[in-house]
């Protein structure tokens, strides 16, 4: 359903009126309102659906939990599968989904092939099940609109329902930790990062990427280039470093950057004769220097052609289902 204007320009009359004009000149044997809600921490997220069987005069109310993490385009999501999912077990020539949410519809109508959106993939697979043909079509919120006022009180009523087994998508799931803080709290990667908010410095991200992957493993001391390391996953007889017989020492990062002797003239030749963990991030491209005397593949000039990096091509997928 399209409008001429932006809907906060109409009243609720009007909207009212507009939609029902729309709905008539769509003769379908079901009408199927869909909506969802979550709170506004993206908490606990509901799916109402409202079925309306012209067939025989028949009404069914279902409510589905969305999600104990659910965005509202998720709930919105959950709400439509639900709908197609129903429709697969209780086929019809013709059906109308009416839903409020733009960015649901603008997602099906635009039917793009590289859309990964979890809910949106799952939706477009359920469509081919589907016999006859459905039409999706958006209606304005909150103006009064019938079926659309039972679906939402579905939908609320979907976020009281027991959470348990419903997954969290990649998507929601992604913006949740991107909304979270940087922070360091594992102990040993505190001692390096010690308060630093970014994982990397300007100097890093000119690297080649087998350097920056290195560093990255070197700093976590989760790396096969460590004695110590090869030890714990059974790949050395023993942790130690080569450096000292009488008293060894293991061979893990804070030791050959730090304290090994063996580096002794690099730290002083780059002027760093005094070396701590945190120095590591902090200063990046010195950190780098000294560890090339004991790993080559850290060796890199500048001028040095960086690597670059190929994606793969993708194959577009298609949606059987119809959209207004």
């Amino acid at each position: 359903m399209a409008l001429t204007k932006s809907k906060e320009e109409y009243s609720k009359e009007d909207l009212r009126e507009l939609t029902a004009k729309k709905l008539e000149s769509m003769k379908t044997e079901l009408v199927i309102w869909t909506d969802g809600s979550t709170n506004s921490r993206q908490e606990k997220g509901g799916a109402g659906v409202f079925i309306q069987d012209k067939r025989n005069n028949t009404e069914e109310r279902f409510s589905f939990a969305a999600g104990v993490i659910c965005s509202y385009f998720g709930a919105e999501g959950v709400a439509m599968l639900r709908a197609l999912e129903w429709l697969e077990e209780h086929p019809a020539k013709s059906t109308l989904i009416c839903t409020d949410s733009l960015s649901v519809h603008a997602a099906l109508e635009k039917d793009d092939w590289k859309d990964c959106q979890d809910w949106i993939r799952k939706i477009k697979m359920q469509a081919r099940k589907v016999t006859g043909t459905v039409t999706i079509v958006w209606v304005p919120s909150h103006c009064g609109v019938d079926g659309n006022e039972v679906a939402d009180k579905l939908a609320d009523m979907g976020t009281k329902l027991d959470q348990t087994d419903i997954p969290i998508t990649h998507d929601i799931a992604k913006a949740r930790v991107k909304k979270q803080k940087w922070s360091v709290t594992h102990k040993r990667a505190k001692k390096i990062f010690e308060e630093r908010l970014k994982p990397k410095l300007k100097i890093e991200r000119k690297w080649p990427r087998r350097i920056q992957s290195l560093m990255s493993r070197l700093r976590s001391d989760h790396s096969k280039e460590l004695k110590a390391y090869r030890y714990k996953i059974e790949l050395a007889s023993d942790p130690f470093c080569s450096c000292d017989k009488i008293n060894p020492k293991a061979e893990n990062i804070e030791h050959v950057f730090c304290e090994c002797p063996n580096l002794d003239a690099k730290r002083g030749e780059v002027g760093m004769p005094v070396c701590k963990p945190h120095h590591l991030v902090t200063e990046p491209e010195n950190a780098r220097k000294i560890l090339a005397a004991r790993f080559k593949d850290l060796i890199w000039q500048e001028h040095d052609e960086v690597e670059e990096t190929t994606s793969e091509a993708q194959v577009p997928r298609n949606l059987d289902a119809a959209h207004a």
